[in-house]
C-alpha cells in the first residue's frame, strides 16, 4: 500500500494543519501497528474539493461527484483503482507499506518505524536518514515526489528500466523504452 489521501487538499503537507493535529493525524487506513488496510473515503471526507471552486455549478459538480463516489466507496464489493490499474478492495489488508519521502518525517510514521525497529538493534532517533530529502513548497501542495536532482532522476530511470525487463513490462523513461518480448 502506498498511503495516499489524494481525494484530501495537502493531506502531506504539516504546515496546513494545527500543530495539535499534525501530532495525531495518520493514515486512516492504519488500523494498528500491524494492521493496514486499503482505505476509501466515504461521501463525507470527500466533500472538502468543493470549496475549491469559485462557481456555483461547479461546486455542485464536485458536490454529485464527492457524494457519488464516496457512497460507492461503502458499498459492498467496492475497491478503488491502484496506479498499476488493478483493483484493491476497500477495506482489504494490505501486506505492505511503502512510505515516500518526507511523509517519514509525520510523527504517525516515526511511532510506526519504532514499534517494528528491531529489539537487537541501536534505537534511532526520530527522523534519522530522513532529514536530507529536500520539502517542496507549500504552493506546489508540500511534501516531496520526485528526484531532487538530475542524478536522483537518472537512478530513477535507470531503476525503472532495469525493473520493467526484469519483470517483462512495458516503460518509457526519457528516450529509453522496454517492451516484453517472447525471447525472454
Amino acid at each position: 500500500i502506498f498511503p495516499m489521501a489524494n481525494w484530501q487538499f495537502f493531506w502531506n503537507t504539516p504546515s496546513f494543519w494545527l500543530r495539535e493535529l499534525v501530532e495525531r493525524r495518520r493514515y486512516p487506513g492504519l488500523l494498528a501497528a500491524d494492521h493496514f488496510e486499503h482505505f476509501c473515503p466515504n461521501h463525507i471526507l470527500m466533500l472538502h474539493t468543493v470549496f475549491a471552486f469559485e462557481k456555483r455549478e461547479h461546486r455542485q459538480l464536485a458536490r454529485n461527484v464527492a457524494l457519488a463516489q464516496g457512497i460507492r466507496n461503502q458499498q459492498p464489493g467496492s475497491s478503488i483503482k491502484a496506479p498499476d490499474g488493478t483493483r484493491c478492495a476497500c477495506g482489504e489488508r494490505a501486506s505492505l507499506l511503502h512510505v515516500p519521502s518526507t511523509m517519514k518525517l509525520w510523527p504517525w510514521v516515526q511511532r510506526l518505524f519504532r514499534f517494528h525497529s528491531p529489539s537487537f538493534l541501536p534505537e534511532v532517533h526520530d527522523e534519522a536518514l530522513f532529514r536530507s530529502r529536500n520539502e517542496q513548497g507549500e504552493e506546489l501542495g508540500g511534501g516531496f515526489w520526485g528526484s531532487e536532482d538530475s542524478k536522483d532522476l537518472e537512478i530513477m530511470r535507470q531503476g525503472t528500466l532495469e525493473w520493467a525487463r526484469d519483470t517483462g513490462s512495458s516503460v518509457v523513461s526519457g528516450n529509453c523504452a522496454t517492451t516484453p518480448t517472447s525471447l525472454g
